[in-house]
C-alpha cells in the first residue's frame, strides 16, 4: 500500500516537472519571437531615420548657398552617415533577417 502512494507520488511529481519545463521553454521561445521582432522594427525605423536625413541633405545640396541655414542638413546626413557604419556589419551579414 506506501509504494502505491510513493509511485503515485513521483508520477505527480514527474509530471508536474515536466509541465514547468514544457511552460519554460515556450515561454523563452516566446520572449526570443518577441525580441526579434522589436529588433527587426528597430532597424527598420532605423532605416527610415537615415533615408529623411539623407533625402534633406540631398534638398539642401539643391539649394545650397553656403549659408548657415544648411548646416543642419549636413549635420544630420554626417550622424546618418556615422550610423550606417555602425550598423553595416548587420545589414551586409543579415538583410534576410531583417526583412521577413
Amino acid at each position: 500500500m506506501p509504494s502505491e502512494h510513493i509511485m503515485i507520488a513521483s508520477l505527480c511529481v514527474t509530471s508536474s516537472a515536466a509541465l514547468a519545463g514544457w511552460f519554460s521553454a515556450w515561454n523563452s521561445r516566446r520572449q526570443a519571437r518577441l525580441s526579434e521582432a522589436n529588433l527587426r522594427s528597430d532597424f527598420r525605423d532605423k532605416i527610415v531615420d537615415v533615408h529623411n536625413r539623407v533625402t534633406d541633405f540631398h534638398r539642401a545640396l539643391v539649394i545650397w548657398d553656403g549659408s548657415e541655414s544648411t548646416k543642419p542638413a549636413q549635420d544630420g546626413f554626417i550622424r546618418a552617415v556615422g550610423s550606417l557604419a555602425f550598423y553595416s556589419p548587420t545589414i551586409r551579414g543579415s538583410a534576410r533577417f531583417f526583412w521577413r
